[in-house]
């Protein structure tokens, strides 16, 4: 009986730490969107989203200048 317990706890442990992120799904949406809207070779956007005093994503997309081809970045 003690180890049919102790499976059970260690299952459960396992399945509760396996839950899905949403902050990470909806990051990965975000990501899917502004590299579909803004391609590598060409002007972009810099992307910040925060909730409180946390970073959820924080991505650049595009190029800061058509010149140089520097890349946006999170600081751009």
């Amino acid at each position: 009986m003690k180890k049919l317990f102790y499976f059970l706890v260690i299952i459960s442990s396992m399945l509760i730490s396996c839950k899905t992120n949403p902050d990470k799904e909806a990051a990965a949406k975000v990501d899917r969107l502004f590299s579909s809207m803004f391609p590598a070779d060409e002007p972009g956007a810099a992307v910040l989203i925060m909730r409180g005093d946390d970073i959820i994503f924080d991505k650049g997309y595009g190029v800061a200048d058509i010149n140089s081809r520097k890349a946006i970045d999170g600081n751009t």
